[in-house]
């Protein structure tokens, strides 16, 4: 969206006093899987259900640990001990920066041309003869079985023995003075290629601006302009309103800088977070460049449990009857439902989600540190029904992710489950035929509409510096109009060594099998195939 990127630049050449630490912790950064260890460990919680935090919030968890009377006893702990030393020496600066606040003396900048710097490459080998599920949108006839329907598409099965790789090379860059504005910027280099079958893929090498933005802070209010991407909600492998399963958005954000309390009586609702975003999606689809609001609150009432309220529109878009940015709050408030037409009706998602975090299981057993159990429900339409007179609006197609994390200090295991097919398809809708999508690719959960789906890990700290990983993994997935569905198994095994100065190598590998369910013709009828990946990540953060 050029006219954000725009806004971004003016933010940039604007005459202000520029701030430390108010930049970003990037999705998916080492420092949150750090940050959630050394919770576990101390038994302490934070809300981290709507990410990305700012560098400064990340600061103030670590604080918050470091000021509690057991810290000295937590710090015998070696991994504990190596943990904090990680995020102290990555936080350095941020965390002097807010334990000094009110008493600081002169004009704080910092410039960090190389933040952070990565390399990820990986490759896969498959062996299929499965339909292959396309974009919404495409209209095509299977020239095997003969299928066409307006909602999704399949094509002949691709050859027995295809082989893909791809890698991106990346670093960030920050530059930050006083409290008032930053900047932030990742270039990165994507390349990707095919082998066994060249026919399937070209090699791609792109040089992209992955994540890009200026951030303005004035008193408790943040706002963003650029392009950044969202994760709303606590699961762990994907969110059903917002993860980073998408490209990241071109987008304007407003948000509380650090939690608040309201006052009077609505003070029980303890420390509580605001979080509003507007982004323009793609001009390459069904309806061109329609756009996507959504607004998110989370409460802490009590210290152990973090509750989160979502909603999400994708509305107006090229075309006529459509309602547009002149007609925001017909849009907000449902006013544009059946107001405008068929064709003027808005995609609208709501959520909720709550995550209670339950320390003191230790009582039980020493070694067992932290139990945390999560829940994120969500509707995409709802039915008025009539109760006592009142027309009361029902959830009609829910979606549903559980979640579960099991700490026992050297060995955590984490557990969830996804279900966007409980009584319908998720992320579809009539009017936006490409769906709830950004370049193809799903605004929400990874696995997309129809799917079924569990993801695990259990993880074992051999030493401070190593830890191995074993992810098993389960998922289903059932196609729309047709009674087909396909079922994957797999598991991985992973390993990463993590330096007191900064590096992290990691490396795994992944198999799996998958089997196509229901009637299929000859063409598809064996009855097993499969795959394997392999993959490896080094990074160094300054």
């Amino acid at each position: 969206m050029k006219w954000i990127l725009a806004g971004a630049i003016v933010l940039a050449a604007a005459p202000a006093a520029l701030g430390v630490g108010l930049t970003n912790v990037p999705l998916h950064d080492p420092l949150y899987d750090d940050l959630q260890k050394l919770m576990a460990l101390a038994g302490h919680t934070a809300n981290l259900a709507t990410l990305p935090i700012s560098r400064l919030e990340a600061a103030g968890i670590v604080i918050a640990i470091e000021d509690r009377k057991d810290f000295s006893q937590l710090h015998a702990d070696p991994l504990f001990a190596a943990i904090h030393e990680r995020l102290a020496r990555r936080l350095a600066k941020d965390i002097a920066y807010r334990r000094a606040e009110g008493n600081r003396d002169h004009f704080d900048t910092r410039f960090a041309p190389l933040q952070q710097a990565a390399l990820a490459t990986g490759a896969s080998r498959t062996q299929s003869r499965f339909l292959q599920q396309f974009p919404f949108d495409q209209e095509l006839t299977d020239p095997v079985t003969g299928l066409r329907n307006r909602d999704e598409t399949f094509e002949r099965p691709p050859t027995t023995d295809y082989g893909a790789f791809s890698g991106v090379v990346y670093f960030d860059a920050a530059l930050e003075l006083e409290d008032h504005l930053a900047l932030f910027a990742r270039p990165q280099i994507e390349f990707a290629g095919a082998f066994a079958d060249s026919s399937h893929q070209d090699d791609v090498q792109e040089l992209d601006m992955d994540i890009a933005y200026a951030k303005l802070q004035w008193f408790n209010v943040a706002a963003s302009v650029g392009r950044d991407s969202l994760w709303w909600g606590p699961g762990q492998y994907g969110a059903l309103m917002l993860s980073d399963n998408a490209p990241p958005l071109d987008l304007v954000k407003l948000q509380s800088h650090q939690a608040f309390r309201l006052p009077w009586v609505f003070r029980v609702l303890g420390p509580m977070s605001l979080t509003a975003f507007l982004a323009q999606l793609e001009e390459d689809r069904h309806v061109p460049n329609p756009y996507v609001i959504g607004g998110r609150m989370t409460l802490m009432p009590l210290d152990r449990v973090e509750i989160g309220v979502t909603r999400v529109i994708q509305f107006g878009g090229d075309g006529s009857g459509k309602p547009g940015l002149e007609n925001l709050d017909d849009v907000l408030i449902g006013r544009s439902e059946h107001t405008y037409g068929k064709q003027g009706d808005t995609n609208q998602l709501a959520g909720f989600d709550a995550r209670v975090t339950i320390p003191e299981v230790r009582r039980l057993w020493k070694r067992f540190r932290q139990l945390q159990a999560w829940w994120e429900y969500g509707t995409e339409t709802v039915d008025w029904n009539t109760i006592a007179g009142l027309r009361v609006p029902i959830p009609a197609m829910p979606a549903h992710l559980w979640g579960v994390r099991l700490d026992f200090g050297p060995v955590d295991i984490v557990g969830e489950w996804v279900d966007t097919h409980a009584r319908g398809f998720w992320y579809t809708h009539y009017v936006y035929k490409d769906g709830y999508t950004y370049e193809g690719l799903v605004l929400g959960h990874p696995y997309g509409y129809g799917a079924q789906a569990f993801d695990g890990r259990l993880r074992w700290h051999v030493t401070p510096a190593w830890r191995l990983s074993f992810l098993p993994a389960f998922h289903r997935w059932r196609f729309r109009h047709v009674q087909r569905e396909q079922r994957d198994f797999g598991g991985g095994l992973e390993a990463e060594w993590i330096a007191s100065f900064g590096m992290r190598l990691r490396f795994g590998t992944q198999m799996w099998a998958q089997d196509l369910l229901g009637s299929r013709p000859a063409e598809y009828d064996e009855p097993w195939s499969g795959g394997a990946s392999a993959w490896a990540h080094a990074s160094f953060g300054f």
